[in-house]
């Protein structure tokens, strides 16, 4: 991210799992603010 000088936007790509590995069980469902938190993590 840039330091913007109104407001900054921050895009969380989230493929489905079964389109990348169709034999694993479908994950739990988090919200946005897990998953960027995991992102950052």
């Amino acid at each position: 991210m840039m330091r913007g000088k109104l407001r900054n936007h921050a895009y969380l790509i989230v493929p489905d799992a079964h389109e990348i590995e169709a034999h694993l069980d479908q994950p739990e469902p988090l919200t946005e603010t897990d998953r960027l938190a995991k992102v950052l993590a």
